[in-house]
């Protein structure tokens, strides 16, 4: 696939024979190697950004979310032990999935896992709901920026070790 930008600017993908890696290229210039998973992060985190409805960008990132808890299940453990429990529950708040959020509590210790759903609980919820009633309603949107980069840290952190180097 080839992107011809206004710029002057072109962008390339390919698929690497018959692997599941694709290369882009910048220009010619700039080479960089990806993944399928990292290919459908790029694409949802695009699609996120380019939508005008948030709510089609947060389903494109739950898709991809879903994806990643299955098929890189023992990454998943290890980049939760190196999150802080605030970032997690952002990411299970933001994510708003049940199955989701019951994976992610799945691969981290009953105590840790209670940690996380009692801050979902007071510490991102009970928030929203104080700043609701006294009319700040720009504050909730701040939660959902947070819990956007939240998913996209996860996420990067588990595709970290899927790259392929150039």
């Amino acid at each position: 696939m080839q992107v011809n930008l206004e710029e002057s600017n072109n962008i390339t993908i390919e698929r690497e024979g018959t692997s599941d890696s694709f290369v882009m290229c910048i220009d010619s210039r700039v080479t960089v190697r990806l993944s399928k998973s990292e290919m459908r992060l790029m694409h949802a985190l695009i699609g996120a950004q380019l939508q005008d409805n948030p709510k089609m960008g947060r389903d494109a990132l739950k898709k991809v979310m879903a994806d990643t808890l299955v098929s890189h299940k023992p990454k998943v453990q290890e980049v939760l032990r190196r999150m802080k429990k605030e970032d997690i529950a952002f990411v299970i708040w933001y994510m708003g999935d049940l199955r989701m959020g019951h994976e992610i509590l799945n691969n981290m210790s009953k105590r840790s896992a209670e940690d996380v759903q009692e801050t979902v609980r007071e510490a991102i919820e009970r928030r929203i709901r104080k700043e609701r009633s006294t009319g700040n309603t720009t504050f909730e949107v701040q939660m959902t920026e947070y819990g956007k980069a939240a998913v996209t840290a996860f996420l990067k952190q588990v595709f970290d070790t899927d790259t392929i180097p150039i």
